[in-house]
């Protein structure tokens, strides 16, 4: 052999960090300083058998085995052991013994895996014991490698019924049934996402789940995390139906206040009628309870307008958004000029929406007279519009004293208002038509003004041309 291959290998007998070792017929195992660094044992001759009885009382049946699996011809075989050190301490050793049929001898390999083997422990432990759902599926067959304790909790299957099968195989059922959602967490990768399962005592629960790639046992392997967030679910609703409950308190309360007053000017002025004989005063009288009447029709014009549902609204088209303005901007001029204010109109080109234009008028109005009554005289109203890939943005400004803290926080509830004259329901209304259309309402406000911005989802180019074609 060339000399400086030998230098070669007697470098890397000498440094590897791994055992080496060679067994001759006779049982003698001369190992490199690796194997005294390791288990502290100073000696590089031993023989089988008193390591042997050095391996844990659990493991000797792998050695056993390992080497009637090198007697039969197999010539590699990995085996995990605790090895007692000479301080008393076990290490895992992972051993790989090769038989050279040439020389008669045994090749040995150890490796210390103590500390990847801890891992494994502290892995297992905080799989098995944590609050949330985990399972372990082998990525090249979608096969379940484990499940944790939480899972047989909430979703009632035992381990040994999954692990082996396939989600599919499982057949936990999704609400809706859609089995695709369940895959795509790591068929696509998405960070995070929502599910409903039917157990398997038919309760459903509602889970947030994610996913993540791992090794386990070797494997390339996904974990899957879910967090049940059923209870979660159910306290909002609640506390949604409460709140609801609430406006509706509200709601009442301001409807029957006004409909009081309403009726006690009413039966005040047929009190006056039964007495007085002048038939002109009788017609005056008349006229302002019609016109009181039609008050409290409008008040419960505007209060039926924010309880419709979506279902009543199917009159939805294709829509530019500028264009109704300029319809509009004649009569909101005048009532500017009225009111010795201004209003400027910044549009962009083709803001293309899905929305009912007569709705759109109404909530145009509403925000717009808002401004204007917000505004002195001599100030004035920006209208505009911006339009990006997918938003289209209805921009009304004031540049007025802004909104008082306490009224911005309940901006929309209804029968709210800073108006003598106002019902508090124009804003309701704003908010209900921009729910319809799936926009939202965003309001910035300070001491030099207010800006409320509506944010519609804007029509794209293969929309439009279908809506064309139609």
């Amino acid at each position: 052999m060339n000399s400086g291959v030998q230098l070669l290998l007697d470098s890397f007998w000498r440094n590897s960090m791994d055992i080496h070792g060679i067994m001759n017929s006779r049982g003698e195992i001369y190992f490199n300083p690796a194997f005294a660094r390791i288990t502290g044992y100073m000696t590089d001759k031993a023989k089988f058998m008193d390591l042997f009885w050095k391996v844990h009382r659990n493991e000797r049946k792998k050695i056993i085995e390992a080497r009637k699996k090198i007697q039969q011809g197999e010539t590699t075989y990995f085996v995990d052991v605790r090895f007692r050190c000479q301080n008393g301490q076990y290490k895992w050793l992972s051993w790989n013994a090769t038989y050279d049929r040439e020389t008669n001898a045994l090749l040995i390999t150890g490796r210390d895996i103590t500390n990847k083997k801890t891992m494994s422990e502290v892995f297992e432990t905080i799989f098995q014991y944590s609050p949330n759902i985990k399972i372990i599926l082998r990525e090249h067959d979608r096969r379940v490698l484990a499940v944790n304790k939480t899972f047989e909790k909430i979703l009632q299957y035992k381990a040994d019924e999954v692990v082996g099968k396939t989600l599919e195989e499982i057949k936990i059922k999704t609400i809706p049934n859609n089995e695709q959602t369940w895959l795509t967490v790591y068929h696509q990768g998405f960070s995070a996402k929502h599910i409903s399962l039917q157990c398997k005592d038919n309760v459903v629960r509602d889970l947030i789940y994610t996913s993540v790639p791992i090794r386990y046992q070797g494997e390339c392997s996904i974990l899957i995390v879910a967090v049940d967030i059923t209870e979660q679910n159910k306290l909002a609703k609640e506390l949604n139906r409460l709140e609801k409950l609430h406006i509706i308190g509200q709601m009442a309360g301001g409807i029957c206040h006004e409909m009081r007053n309403l009726i006690t000017v009413i039966r005040g002025y047929l009190q006056l009628m039964l007495k007085n004989n002048n038939i002109q005063q009788v017609k005056q009288n008349i006229e302002f309870m019609i016109s009181e009447l039609e008050r409290a029709n409008s008040i419960i014009t505007d209060f039926l307008a924010i309880a419709k549902r979506d279902s009543e609204y199917t009159n939805f088209q294709v829509t530019n958004l500028n264009k109704v303005i300029d319809r509009l901007y004649p009569l909101l001029k005048a009532d500017a000029v009225q009111q010795n204010k201004k209003i400027f109109l910044e549009l962009a080109d083709e803001t293309f929406i899905y929305a009912k234009e007569s709705e759109l008028r109404q909530l145009i109005l509403n925000l717009v007279r808002n401004a204007l009554d917000a505004s002195s005289p001599g100030q004035k109203v920006i209208i505009s519009t911006t339009k990006s890939e997918h938003q289209v943005k209805l921009i009304v400004e004031d540049f007025g004293p802004g909104i008082d803290p306490h009224i911005l926080k309940n901006l929309g509830t209804p029968f709210l208002t800073t108006k003598k004259e106002g019902t508090g329901l124009g804003l309701a209304i704003c908010y209900a038509i921009a729910e319809r259309h799936q926009a939202n309402i965003d309001v910035s406000t300070s001491n030099q003004g207010t800006v409320f911005t509506v944010i519609f989802p804007a029509m794209k180019v293969n929309q439009l041309t279908a809506a064309a074609k139609t």
